[in-house]
C-alpha cells in the first residue's frame, strides 16, 4: 500500500490542471474499497497507517511529549476548577471497518485497543481523568446499524461519522455522564 501510495504522488507532481489534481489526489490518498452492498468505500491513506501503529510507535512519535504535556495542563486546570473531566476516544474509519479494507469477512474487525488508544488511557490514568474507548462499542454498532438501516456508520467517502453515527456516539456520551436525552 505505501509503495503504491508514493509511486502515485510522485505522478500527481506532474498534474498542472487544478481539476484533475483534485481528482488525482482524492485518488491517490485513498484506497477504494467494496462494502457489503457494493457501494464504494474510501479509506484515508494517512489514517491506515495511524491504524497501525503500535503503542510504540505511538510514544516515539514526533508530537507525543506535546500531547503529554496538553494533559499535564489539562489536568492543572481540571484540578483547579474541579471539572469532571473524561476522555473519549473514537476510532477512525479503518479501524471499524478494518473487515472491509483488508477483504475479510463482515464485521470481523479487530477488537483489541489501538497503539494509540493504549498510549491515551495510560496518559489520562496517569492525569486521573476517566477514559473510554469507543471501539468496541461502534463494532457493535456497526454491524446493528447495517441490518436495520443498510448503511455504515462513517460517511462512505470520508473519514467522519455520518448522521447515524453521531447519533449514536452522543447517545454514548450521554450514557458515559449519565444524562438523559
Amino acid at each position: 500500500i505505501f509503495v503504491k501510495y508514493l509511486i502515485n504522488r510522485i505522478f500527481f507532481n506532474c498534474i498542472h490542471n487544478k481539476t484533475i489534481k483534485l481528482i488525482a489526489l482524492y485518488y491517490l490518498t485513498n484506497i477504494i474499497k467494496n462494502f457489503i452492498n457494493n457501494c464504494k468505500m474510501a479509506f484515508n491513506h494517512d489514517y491506515i497507517v495511524a491504524a497501525l501503529r503500535s503503542y510504540s510507535d505511538v510514544i516515539a512519535h514526533f508530537n507525543f511529549d506535546c500531547l503529554n504535556e496538553t494533559f499535564r495542563n489539562m489536568n492543572e486546570i481540571v484540578s483547579r476548577e474541579k471539572i469532571d473531566l473524561r476522555v473519549v476516544l473514537l476510532p477512525s474509519k479503518e479501524e471499524v471497518y478494518e473487515w472491509v479494507l483488508y477483504d475479510n469477512e463482515p464485521w470481523t474487525s479487530g477488537t483489541e485497543p489501538s497503539g494509540f488508544s493504549k498510549a491515551i488511557k495510560e496518559m489520562a490514568e496517569k492525569n486521573n481523568f476517566k477514559f473510554f474507548d469507543t471501539k468496541q462499542y461502534l463494532l457493535e454498532q456497526s454491524k446493528e446499524l447495517y441490518m436495520k438501516e443498510k448503511m455504515p456508520l462513517y460517511w462512505y467517502t470520508d473519514s467522519h461519522l455520518n448522521p447515524m453515527g453521531n447519533e449514536l456516539i452522543s447517545d454514548y456520551i450521554f450514557s458515559i455522564f449519565n444524562v438523559k436525552k
